[in-house]
């Protein structure tokens, strides 16, 4: 066990064993409770899910095939996994426990949904007389880059709503959780056994009282959804024609699961038929994102949904932008041997690429917008269109938290027409759909 975890949280081996012994204690439980006249402990184990993956239907005005996004084989994909796991338990405001799942801890559902999660380990916490419900908040990530969390807000935070308003991600010297460690928060409540005698808690004034499924003490249980932080972007269709009816592409993607590395599988036609990635970026030489927002408040919550303009942190390269060419040119730089460059070369187009960005809704100067960079027999062209949610105005153009951002662009005698399809990661639902050329 990590001295962190002695120190910070008490754990159970697995949730048929019985507590730890007394010198594994968390430091959270030595001292005194305000309303205890003993020592009075409770043991809590958690649940965990990340929601099931994308399954909708598009509808009949949206370009693109009948259901553009079917996510139902990408159980655990790379968004959605947990391999870390930081969960706080807090009396009112103040943090009396918490404990750091590392991927061996954490076991994730065989049947079912496959991105539900059960933390191997248990926390025991001092609790007062009065027996209060406690507060469970945790934050997963698909890892936890350089131990930024672990080592940062992790091992520092005393207070609850302190720590909902901290700033994750990167900071202005590119240090910190990238984007790509997926961050995902939620929070729960374990009342006492008195209030829910199904997943309450009880409590002893020993530390060795607890089998938290046969025991003379039943532990708590709290069974929490985490949402994921980022949201996401992507060019799924992409048509020019003349409006006399010549098509001179029709690029379609459709989502096909998940390919061995747990990535989204995509497969990428032109009026049905195969293309290759280098005929793709032909076509569509570039899609660019400005600007990535590369940092945000952990939780939403206390009247603080976003940071402020200024305190935002934009992507560490000119403009702040980033683009599917930066990308492609980094992996390239980044591949291996020739055999891997030849598969990348092979693979990658921006109609198989998806952007990612922190939340972007209280921007007056630096809303969030795409640039798509074409080219037709010779001709280069572009457009550029705000990414909005719901609504027509520029009060609309915001990126939120947790939302997929699906892109249909159609180039009729060089006048874009963009459709942009708004999904929720979570809740699997379609939200609006939006028209919108700015340029």
């Amino acid at each position: 066990m990590k001295l962190k975890n002695i120190a910070l949280g008490i754990g159970f081996l697995a949730a048929m064993f019985s507590c730890s012994m007394e010198e594994d204690i968390a430091s959270d439980t030595k001292g005194k409770v305000d309303g205890v006249s003993e020592d009075l402990y409770a043991a809590l184990q958690f649940n965990i899910s990340t929601g099931t993956d994308l399954s909708t239907k598009a509808t009949t005005e949206v370009t693109g095939p009948a259901e553009d996004s079917d996510y139902s084989e990408m159980e655990n994909s790379t968004e959605m996994a947990v391999n870390e796991c930081f969960v706080f338990v807090a009396n009112g405001d103040n943090i009396i426990g918490r404990r750091h799942y590392e991927s061996a801890d954490i076991t994730r559902s065989d049947a079912g949904n496959k991105n539900e999660y059960t933390l191997n380990k248990h926390i025991l916490v001092k609790v007062s007389n009065e027996k209060p419900a406690l507060t469970i908040f945790a934050v997963g990530m698909k890892s936890d880059k350089d131990d930024t969390f672990a080592n940062g807000l992790y091992l520092s935070a005393t207070s609850l709503s302190d720590l909902k308003k901290s700033t994750v991600g990167k900071n202005s010297s590119d240090k910190g959780n990238s984007l790509t460690d997926f961050i995902k928060v939620g929070e729960g409540t374990i009342k006492p056994y008195e209030q829910d005698q199904t997943n309450g808690y009880q409590i002893s004034n020993k530390t060795t009282d607890f089998t938290c499924n046969s025991g003379t003490v039943k532990c708590g249980l709290a069974s929490i959804s985490l949402g994921l932080r980022a949201a996401a972007i992507e060019l799924m269709s992409f048509k020019i024609a003349t409006v006399g009816g010549t098509t001179f592409a029709n690029l379609v993607t459709s989502h096909t699961g998940k390919n061995d590395k747990g990535e989204i599988n995509s497969v990428t036609k032109n009026d049905n038929e195969d293309i290759t990635a280098s005929q793709v970026r032909a076509i569509v030489k570039d899609v660019i994102i400005s600007p990535q927002v590369v940092n945000t408040v952990l939780y939403p919550t206390d009247g603080k949904q976003e940071l402020p303009e200024n305190d935002k942190v934009f992507a560490n390269y000119e403009g702040g932008i980033t683009s599917f060419m930066k990308a492609y040119n980094d992996k390239l730089e980044k591949a291996q041997d020739d055999a891997a460059k030849k598969e990348i070369e092979n693979s990658s187009h921006p109609l198989n690429h998806r952007f990612y960005t922190y939340q972007n809704a209280n921007a007056t100067d630096r809303k969030t917008k795409v640039t798509v960079k074409y080219e037709v027999q010779g001709v280069p062209g572009e457009c550029t269109f705000y990414v909005k949610t719901g609504g027509t105005g520029d009060d609309a153009a915001k990126v939120l938290a947790g939302n997929l951002y699906q892109l249909h662009v159609t180039i009729t005698n060089a006048v874009a027409t963009i459709k942009v399809v708004t999904k929720d990661w979570k809740y699997n639902k379609i939200e609006q759909e939006m028209q919108e050329v700015i340029e």
